[in-house]
Parts: structure tokens; C-alpha cells; sequence
């Protein structure tokens, strides 16, 4: 589990989780990397139920009081961002992914001409 991970040292507290949900086994670990790594901190998911799910496990996680690097605080993560994918109920698969809290992210577009454009936050996953 992620507190078990985060106490024992596995990942770097606080994190951004991110819960891949739906899909086949290697989609849905797919989308939870997605959510972990592209997502921006503070952004919602656009469908209600699914903020809401980012939201309900974001406060539970955070009053595991878990702290820098699992050494106590009032932050646990920074962030819970859900992704799914569309599946039969009978199969639905889940998975989970902690990005560590020292990660950095920068986007760049470079052009064809050579010339680049910081971009301050890209839309990775699209239009829904």
C-alpha cells in the first residue's frame, strides 16, 4: 500500500498519486503513470464523480499525516489524479502509481525551424 511504501521508503512523501482505473491490466498502469506524471497539481478531473473520487482519497491520504519523507506533517500528497478507461465490469482492473515529490516537469515545444516554445501547461490528455 502507499503507506506502507512511503513509511518503509520506497517513494518520496509527499507524492502525486495517480489511479489508473478501467481498461486491460496494462492500460489502466498506463494511466495511473499518466495521472502521477502529467497531470498538474490542483487540476480536477473535468467529470464530477471522478473529482470527487480525487478529492474523497486526496483528504483520507492526507490524514495519514505521513510528512516529508514519511517522517510526519500534515501533507501525505500533493495530489490524488484519477484516469479511466472504458471496460466490462466483470474485468475491471485498477492501478496505482506515486510520483515522487523531488520529480521537476518542463515542457518544450521544439519546431521544425529549430526555434523552441516553453509551454506552461500542456493539455496531455486531450479534449474528453
Amino acid at each position: 500500500s502507499y503507506v506502507a511504501a512511503a513509511r518503509a521508503g520506497a517513494i518520496c512523501p509527499p507524492a502525486v498519486l495517480g489511479v489508473g482505473i478501467g481498461g486491460t491490466s496494462d492500460i489502466c498502469t498506463r494511466l495511473a503513470k499518466e495521472a502521477a506524471t502529467l497531470r498538474l497539481i490542483g487540476s480536477h478531473h473535468p467529470e464530477p464523480a471522478i473529482a470527487k473520487i480525487e478529492v474523497d482519497l486526496f483528504e483520507a491520504l492526507n490524514e495519514l499525516k505521513i510528512g516529508a519523507m514519511g517522517s510526519g506533517g500534515e501533507t501525505s500528497v500533493f495530489a490524488v489524479n484519477v484516469e479511466y478507461a472504458h471496460t466490462h465490469i466483470a474485468g475491471i482492473a485498477t492501478a496505482m502509481n506515486a510520483n515522487c515529490f523531488i520529480t521537476r516537469r518542463a515542457s518544450t515545444r521544439i519546431h521544425p525551424d529549430g526555434t523552441t516554445q516553453a509551454l506552461e501547461s500542456p493539455n496531455w490528455f486531450g479534449e474528453r
